[in-house]
Parts: C-alpha cells; sequence; structure tokens
C-alpha cells in the first residue's frame, strides 16, 4: 500500500497529519458552532411552538369571551324585554286603578251633588211653601181686612 501512495506521490504521514487536523477541526466546529446553532435552533423552534400554542390559546379565550359576551347580550336582552313587559303590564295595572278610583270618585261626587241637589229642592220647595202661605195668609188678612172695613 505504501508503494501505490509513493506511485501518486502521497506522503502518508502528511495524509495521517492532514486526516488528524480535518478531525481535529470537524470535533471542534461540532461542539463551538454546529452544535450551539443546532441548540439554537431547536430552542427558537420550540419557542415557535410555544408561540403558536399560546396563540391558539389566546384564540381560544377571545372565542369563548366572545361567545360569553353574546350570551351576556342575549340574557340582558332577554331580561329587558322582561322588564318592559312586566313595565308595560305594571303601567296597564296602575292606569286601570287609576281609572277605576277616577270612576268611584266621579261617581261620590255625583252622588254628593244630586244629595245637595236634592236637599237645595227640599229647602227651595220649603221655602216656596213657606212664601205660598205667607202670601195666602197676607191675601187673605187684606181679603178679610177689606172686609172688615
Amino acid at each position: 500500500m505504501a508503494d501505490i501512495f509513493s506511485a501518486f506521490g502521497i506522503d502518508v504521514r502528511l495524509l495521517g497529519v492532514q486526516i488528524f487536523n480535518f478531525t481535529l477541526l470537524a470535533a471542534v466546529l461540532w461542539y463551538l458552532l454546529y452544535r450551539p446553532v443546532l441548540d439554537l435552533l431547536e430552542e427558537r423552534r420550540k419557542e415557535a411552538l410555544q408561540a403558536a400554542r399560546a396563540l391558539e390559546e389566546a384564540q381560544r379565550v377571545r372565542e369563548e369571551a366572545q361567545e360569553a359576551a353574546e350570551r351576556l347580550r342575549q340574557e340582558a336582552a332577554q331580561e329587558r324585554q322582561r322588564m318592559l313587559e312586566s313595565a308595560e303590564t305594571e303601567a296597564r295595572e296602575r292606569a286601570r286603578e287609576i281609572r277605576e278610583a277616577a270612576q268611584q270618585e266621579a261617581s261620590a261626587i255625583l252622588a254628593e251633588a244630586e244629595r245637595a241637589a236634592q236637599q237645595y229642592r227640599e229647602r227651595a220647595k220649603t221655602d216656596l211653601q213657606d212664601e205660598i202661605a205667607r202670601l195666602i195668609v197676607e191675601g187673605a188678612a187684606k181679603v178679610c181686612g177689606t172686609r172688615d172695613r
């Protein structure tokens, strides 16, 4: 084998030193450059995966929050509708009560007015009877007084 190397002009000792130097350089580059770069790339890949997971989680949380907000809006709309219906029912009931109270008050006023009118009629009738009686007495006194003279 040494003959083949010397035929081609290859120095075996120099070839051995070159192989050793290449191996040493490859090992140094492996530990000092290639491995840290691979570790850095792996770390960045993990960070990217974590960021992607965090993004997915944030999107999920955002969607849940939007769904919760929509549910709250719907519940608020339903509650508002219930309150409006309740207020409307209460207003109708209150209006009915006010109407009934007004009718009762009007009936009471009319009854009082009729009673007052009846009293006025009775007083007027009594006054008229008294006036008629007085006029009769005066007329009778004049008639009787004129005959006596």
